[in-house]
């Protein structure tokens, strides 16, 4: 998948919550149209990952971690910081 190709990417995405790291360096390209499952136990980093894609939180660092779409904005929301 090309840069151009994805609706959805991140790229070396990393989140913690004081020393529990639950996202380290996470790469996901989504294409539009694409269905994706993310699975993985208990406190793996699934609903937060989901929290970042629809806005309500914002990474600690990140290459990338934005919507691919003309005019996007970056995935945060404004009262998350």
């Amino acid at each position: 998948m090309t840069v151009s190709d994805a609706f959805i990417r991140y790229q070396d995405v990393f989140k913690s919550f004081g020393s529990k790291e639950v996202l380290r360096g996470v790469d996901l390209d989504i294409g539009s149209g694409e269905t994706v499952v993310v699975l993985g136990g208990s406190g793996t980093g699934k609903s937060v990952l989901l929290r970042h894609t629809v806005g309500l939180m914002a990474p600690l660092r990140a290459g990338t971690g934005r919507n691919e779409r003309p005019g996007a904005r970056p995935l945060h929301h404004p009262l998350c910081g």
